[in-house]
C-alpha cells in the first residue's frame, strides 16, 4: 500500500499539477503590500465607512486573490481585475470565463451570436462552444424576456435614464448571460467552482479615475 501524499493535490485542465504551498502566502502577502502602497490596487476593492472616508483591502484578502487567481492561471494584475469576492466566494467576470476557456486549449469553436430586433422581446443572444473530444456542441442561450423575468431589465426603466449596464449595453449583457452560462455548462472543470459575476452587481461597485486620492489608510 502506498503512502499518501502528505500535501493535496489537483490536476489543472493544463495537465500540471499543481500542490497547495502555505509558504505562497508570504511571497503573496508581500506582493499585495506593494501593490496596495504603489496604488495598483482597482480601486473597486475599496470601501466606504460610516464617516464616507475610503478603507484599503486588507492584505490578506489581496494575497488570498493573487493565490486564488494563480491557482487559476490568472497573473497578479489579472486576478485582481478578474476575480472578485462576493459574499465570501470567489466569482468570475464574464471575460474571466472566457480567457479560462481559451488558455485551456479544449475548444475546437466559440461562436456567439444576437438574433431578433434590438430592445423587443426575442432580442436573444446565442453561444454555441465546441469542447474538443465532444460530438455535440454545447450551447445556451439568454434573451430580453429572459432578463425581464429574472428582474434585471425594465422596459420602462430604460426612458429614465437608469445607469444600469442592462440599459446601457443590452445586448452586451446578453451575450455575457450567454457566454457564461454555456462556458459553466460545459468547462466547469476549468472553472474550478468559480461562479460568474453578473455585471450588474459589478456596476454597484464604486470606481474613481484615480484610487489614489482621499484614500484613508486605514485597512478592513
Amino acid at each position: 500500500m502506498q503512502n499518501a501524499t502528505k500535501n493535496p493535490t489537483h490536476v489543472p485542465a493544463n495537465g500540471n499539477v499543481a500542490i497547495y504551498d502555505p509558504g505562497k502566502w508570504g511571497a503573496a502577502e508581500k506582493l499585495a503590500e506593494k501593490l496596495l502602497q504603489g496604488g495598483l490596487v482597482p480601486f473597486s476593492f475599496f470601501r466606504k465607512d460610516n464617516a464616507g472616508k475610503y478603507i484599503a483591502p486588507s492584505i490578506i484578502k489581496i494575497a488570498g486573490i493573487i493565490i486564488a487567481g494563480a491557482d487559476l492561471g490568472f497573473s497578479p494584475f489579472e486576478s485582481l481585475e478578474k476575480i472578485i469576492i462576493m459574499n465570501g466566494k470567489l466569482t468570475l467576470t464574464a471575460n474571466a470565463y472566457k480567457t479560462l476557456v481559451y488558455r485551456s486549449g479544449m475548444i475546437e469553436a466559440f461562436k456567439t451570436e444576437l438574433k431578433g430586433e434590438p430592445d423587443t422581446l426575442n432580442r436573444t443572444a446565442i453561444c454555441a462552444i465546441q469542447r474538443k473530444g465532444m460530438k455535440e456542441p454545447i450551447s445556451s442561450s439568454f434573451s430580453l424576456k429572459d432578463a425581464i423575468d429574472a428582474g434585471l431589465y425594465d422596459p420602462r426603466q430604460k426612458e429614465r435614464n437608469n445607469i444600469s449596464p442592462w440599459y446601457k449595453y443590452t445586448d452586451k449583457m446578453l451575450i455575457a448571460r450567454a457566454q457564461t452560462s454555456t462556458i459553466r455548462d460545459g468547462f466547469s472543470d476549468v472553472l474550478k467552482g468559480a461562479m460568474y459575476t453578473e455585471e450588474e452587481l459589478q456596476s454597484s461597485v464604486t470606481t474613481s479615475e484615480d484610487n489614489t486620492h482621499n484614500i484613508n489608510n486605514k485597512t478592513e
